[in-house]
């Protein structure tokens, strides 16, 4: 999957099982990302100048400060959901 984010956004992830690549981030200065039930909690860099978190979402072109990622659990399966459901 990939997603182009060019806002001032907050990205939201459930338990994601397949590669994300997300481009633009390195201009949302402000934007953040929240990981849902994740199993892996890693901020580490992806060896080409982004940041690769929880294992399968590369950012490129940005080296994310762990203060702009929250891992939070809900007790639903997110990825499971054809719907929307609310997110505290």
């Amino acid at each position: 999957m990939k997603i182009f984010d060019f806002g001032h956004n907050t990205l939201r992830f459930s338990e994601e099982q397949g590669h994300v690549d997300v481009f633009g981030f390195d201009h949302d200065l402000t934007g953040s990302l929240v990981i849902y039930n994740a199993t892996n909690q890693s901020i580490v860099p992806d060896g080409r100048g982004g940041t690769l978190v929880g294992g399968n979402i590369d950012v490129h072109d940005v080296v994310l400060d762990p203060s702009r990622v929250a891992f939070k659990s809900v007790n639903d399966q997110l990825s499971a959901h054809a719907t929307l459901i609310p997110l505290l």
